[in-house]
């Protein structure tokens, strides 16, 4: 899907199943989730987060760009960010993606 914001929910773009959207959060540093219907059930008046991939970064980590040069320098010791870096570590998790977190922040409390 492409095209400029509707200002439409996206339970109402994404009726079918394999229809997918990509979704800007954040303009000023190029965060982009790409959103895909795998499969649908009983009808509901929003979407919600089955799974994922990634776990959210920390606020202002500088874009993709950014959270990479992060992680880079957490997993090296001799990199020179690294120990700026340490201030990022204490409930990091890169890969766990929180279901939970994501529906709550979506408004999907109480599903699936």
């Amino acid at each position: 899907m492409t095209g400029k914001a509707t200002g439409t929910p996206s339970y109402q773009l994404l009726q079918t199943a394999g229809k997918r959207m990509i979704y800007a959060c954040d303009f000023a540093d190029d965060w982009l989730h790409d959103i895909v219907v795998e499969a649908l059930g009983e009808p509901v008046q929003r979407a919600y987060c089955l799974d994922g991939e990634g776990a959210c970064p920390p606020e202002d980590s500088g874009g993709p760009w950014g959270y990479a040069d992060l992680l880079a320098a957490l997993d090296d010791p001799t990199n020179p960010a690294h120990e700026d870096a340490a201030e990022f570590r204490d409930g990091l998790d890169p890969v766990k993606v929180s279901r939970e977190t994501t529906n709550l922040f979506q408004g999907g409390i109480g599903r699936p």
